[in-house]
């Protein structure tokens, strides 16, 4: 069957005309990087399982897919449930995660319900000195796990395949940047998440410190086609780098990336991509503004 591009970008503008942007949200409520983190992988494997699902490059199959399109429907019934993520300490609740003989120190665990808590083991998730053991890619995977539990599956090596599948794709969408910095050795870190389906989209997770927030919303708001006769139909987020020369650690920070913002014409039924320049200035409150947006023109004769 022939795919329908102009069914496809028509999808795509009413997704756009139903969110609601604003300046970013924040993540977490005063919790550490990790568990930032985790609450932010809660809301993001549903977009990576759709992905899974219509394409190939997961390389998941037809049982794994249906046990995806569960485990987003679970995570939207549990969009505004502040206890579908808890972290404990094991030191302090000695036996918690132990599920079973072999399963001494559980980096998390939950219940074959789908309304259930997922709980996570605080002693697992950071080192003596309070650096973090996991990775982004590796808390989609445990989620992923988890949350397959909660979609009744019980088999603990299926679900460390299907989140492996997970954790694989995202490592291929995802970039990271990461800045230390001052007495303190206080840490910046930026993370851009990208999507393509089913319109391509991108994400950007700010972390200072302790605290994250997601601005991609605010980022969004300010972007917009050149011609008023068309239509954002998606953008995407590149070539992210830290502006050192032009930051100043002790007050402020400068990221820069690169914006594609993908336009469609209804009269010509086509998508053009405008790219732009785009530089953000953080401070350790943890909000940001846009400093610049400027076109990227294309050389004489050169095509995008």
């Amino acid at each position: 069957m022939m795919f329908n591009r102009s069914i496809y970008f028509l999808i795509s503008l009413q997704m756009f005309s139903q969110v609601g942007f604003g300046s970013g949200n924040v993540i977490g409520n005063g919790a550490g990087l990790v568990e930032n983190q985790f609450q932010f992988a809660y809301t993001t494997i549903s977009s990576v399982a759709t992905q899974c699902a219509a394409s190939k490059k997961c390389e998941t199959n037809a049982i794994e897919n249906k046990l995806l399109t569960q485990i987003s429907l679970i995570i939207q019934k549990n969009s505004a449930n502040a206890e579908r993520l808890v972290f404990l300490s094991e030191k302090q609740n000695p036996g918690f995660f132990k599920t079973g003989e072999n399963e001494q120190h559980r980096i998390a665990k939950t219940k074959l319900q789908e309304n259930s808590t997922i709980y996570v083991n605080l002693d697992q998730i950071y080192t003596a000195d309070g650096k973090p053991t996991l990775d982004y890619p590796t808390i989609i995977s445990i989620l992923t796990h988890e949350l397959g539990h909660q979609a009744g599956e019980s088999n603990h090596a299926k679900l460390d395949i299907l989140g492996n599948k997970l954790k694989k794709i995202v490592s291929q969408k995802l970039t990271r940047h990461q800045m230390n910095f001052g007495e303190n050795n206080d840490s910046v870190e930026i993370l851009m998440m990208s999507h393509d389906f089913p319109v391509r989209t991108s994400e950007l997770i700010i972390s200072w410190g302790t605290k994250s927030l997601d601005a991609t919303s605010g980022i969004i708001e300010i972007l917009s086609c050149r011609s008023p006769q068309k239509s954002m139909a998606g953008f995407e987020f590149q070539n992210g780098h830290f502006l050192v020369a032009d930051t100043n650690v002790t007050d402020v920070i400068n990221f820069g990336l690169w914006v594609d913002v993908y336009c469609y014409s209804s009269e010509s039924k086509t998508v053009e991509v405008e790219k732009y320049e785009m530089k953000l200035q953080i401070n350790p409150e943890l909000s940001f503004k846009v400093i610049l947006l400027q076109a990227i023109l294309p050389k004489r004769n050169e095509k995008f």
